[in-house]
């Protein structure tokens, strides 16, 4: 089901790394998911983006526990596409 969706998909552990991609989220960065599975999602955001990313997520979790957050970003670049997207996280 996840992988009909028309969305990018991407589950993370807390400590960032990828445990799971759809097939969107594969056309969307270019890569295989046997590439991405297994590394931490910084790898996939624009090297500006990178030093302070970790403890966005570490907030992110941290609030979770006391209701749903959730926030949108835009970025312009990935690694291997040099594509934008939209990102959310809820």
């Amino acid at each position: 089901m996840v992988e009909s969706v028309p969305n990018a998909i991407l589950l993370l552990n807390r400590d960032g790394k990828i445990v799971y991609i759809n097939n969107q989220a594969e056309k969307l960065f270019g890569y295989d998911r046997t590439e991405l599975i297994g590394q931490v999602v910084e790898e996939l955001l624009p090297h500006r983006y990178r030093k302070n990313h970790p403890s966005f997520r570490d907030s992110f979790f941290f609030l979770q526990k006391f209701g749903r957050w959730a926030q949108v970003g835009n970025f312009s670049d990935s690694k291997k596409t040099e594509r934008s997207f939209q990102s959310k996280s809820a």
